[in-house]
């Protein structure tokens, strides 16, 4: 099985398109698990918009967003 992470929250369009490319890699390889990370609620209500085997998707909740102007040492 091949594990992959996907980052929801670090895209500059929209949480969605993450989701769409994690639905569509599992659906083309059965070998594959995905992992979305990002906020649960927004994740798993774009995910009830398609069909997918729902062992090879995994949801991580992470809704903390660290901003461009954030320092990075803190």
């Amino acid at each position: 099985m091949i594990k992959i992470l996907l980052d929801t929250l670090g895209i500059d369009k929209s949480f969605k398109e993450v989701v769409v490319a994690g639905v569509n890699s599992v659906n083309k390889y059965k070998n594959l698990e995905v992992t979305l990370v990002g906020d649960e609620n927004d994740i798993t209500n774009e995910l009830q918009n398609y069909k997918y085997n729902p062992e090879q998707i995994k949801v991580v909740n992470a809704p903390t967003v660290i901003s461009c102007n954030d320092i990075p040492t803190k």
